[in-house]
């Protein structure tokens, strides 16, 4: 299944966001440094396959942990 199938919000100009997002407490190890920030990276990376572009997250999951993580992650990720 591809969030894709959700629909997209336009926000201006040529950004849009999925309308599904994902939810970064949902991130192994939110509240401290996962045993295996891999796996982290793992989930984040899939959220973007399956067509994500909004991850919601929190300066209270940490505090900086998942922020530390989705840059991890994600960077360098190409703009789609």
């Amino acid at each position: 299944m591809s969030a894709g199938l959700a629909g997209r919000i336009e926000l201006g100009g040529e950004i849009s966001a999925s309308s599904l997002g994902f939810g970064a407490m949902r991130l192994p190890g939110v509240w401290e440094r996962p045993k295996d920030p891999r796996e982290a990276h793992r989930v984040l990376r899939r959220a973007i396959e399956l067509g994500v572009n909004f991850i919601d997250t929190a300066h209270a999951y940490g505090p900086e942990t998942s922020e530390r993580l989705i840059a991890e992650a994600l960077h360098p990720t190409p703009r789609s």
